[in-house]
């Protein structure tokens, strides 16, 4: 068995703590403070997508626009789909399709699930752990998103696809966990 140890950074425990709240406003709290006091970290970047998410869910859909209008020149690739994806979502949700149809034009549309099996600063490490599950048969590959360099493994067209390689990889005692990326 594999056991691989993970230093959580001060954005990323708060990251996590925002994501497991189950008041929506003390996690909305929590992730204006990521973007206030780590702002150079991926996670102000997924924290104002998520501040975005929940102005949509109220119905602010002018600033759910603001809000995700600020992602567009971030360095992670699945962040600017996504906000492309929510502004597209908010046009048509307030009746203007050809706004929509501009912002649908615009997304790339090469998301897929994939399950992530590591993270590493070093490319020279993700590329020997790729290897690694290269060799014993799997589908692993390398994509840089944000500061870090991850491994996933499979490019599957829905979420139950990915399940089932995900519980193929436990049965080899592996961890992983299932993300929507975008590919480059």
């Amino acid at each position: 068995m594999i056991f691989i140890l993970f230093f959580l950074s001060p954005a990323d425990s708060l990251f996590n703590i925002a994501r497991k709240e189950e008041d929506p406003l003390k996690a909305m709290e929590i992730y204006r403070r990521i973007i206030s006091d780590y702002s150079k970290t991926p996670f102000s970047d997924s924290s104002i997508l998520r501040i975005g998410m929940f102005d949509f869910v109220l119905g602010d859909y002018k600033g759910t626009i603001n809000t995700l209008n600020l992602l567009l020149k971030s360095k992670d690739e699945t962040i600017v789909e996504s906000a492309k994806y929510w502004i597209s979502l908010c046009y048509i949700t307030i009746g203007d399709t050809s706004k929509s149809l501009e912002w649908k034009k615009k997304e790339k549309k090469n998301f897929v699930y994939a399950i992530q099996i590591g993270a590493f600063r070093e490319e020279r490490f993700a590329k020997e752990y790729m290897k690694k599950f290269r060799d014993e048969g799997y589908d692993a590959y390398i994509v840089k998103i944000g500061e870090l360099i991850k491994v996933f493994v499979g490019k599957f067209p829905d979420k139950a696809s990915a399940q089932e390689e995900l519980k193929r990889l436990k049965e080899n005692n592996y961890i992983g966990y299932i993300q929507y990326i975008c590919l480059p």
